[in-house]
């Protein structure tokens, strides 16, 4: 009987603490595999492709140029004078300029406001032209591109009458 009572014993208490020792084991294994899935590209919110590197605009390729249009408006000087320009976006290589088109009256109304705020004098000169033409790039990149595609890599001029 005393083999008995130590038998049992033993054995109860054998088996819950091989009971208690497995749980703690499986808790401690699931707790691991949850931290490894997300330390290692399963959870988080990250996405699992890797890290992105962001290039310069000016570091693209030059792709297919869009005639954008022609404004006439009148300057900001005393005496009536006005200003015509011409001007173009260019888009970065591989880019299809298709969705683009029709996203263009955009542009032109921004260089409406651009161009009338323009003296004759100013746009004369090398350097109001070359204002000019970086407004016109800075608005076309805001308009047209988004965070993630970069369409429009610059504006070009290509005809300036100042009168």
């Amino acid at each position: 009987m005393a083999d008995d009572k130590d038998g049992d014993d033993g054995g109860k208490e054998g088996g819950k603490g091989g009971l208690m020792g497995k749980l703690k084991f499986v808790i401690v294994g699931v707790v691991a595999l949850g931290a490894g899935y997300f330390l290692f590209g399963g959870g988080g919110g990250e996405s699992s492709a890797g890290p992105t590197t962001t290039i310069a605009l000016e570091d693209l390729n030059d792709g297919a140029i869009l005639a954008v249009g022609t404004l006439t408006v009148n300057l900001t000087d005393e005496q009536p004078h006005f200003g015509r320009v011409a001007f173009s976006v260019v888009l970065v290589e591989g880019t299809d300029p298709l969705p683009i088109e029709p996203q263009l009256p955009l542009l032109l109304d921004a260089a409406l406001k651009r161009l009338s705020s323009y003296t004759a004098d100013e746009l004369r000169t090398t350097q109001g032209q070359e204002r000019l033409r970086n407004e016109l790039s800075s608005d076309a990149i805001e308009l047209l591109n988004d965070e993630t595609d970069r369409v429009v890599k610059r504006v070009v001029l290509t005809d300036l009458l100042v009168q």
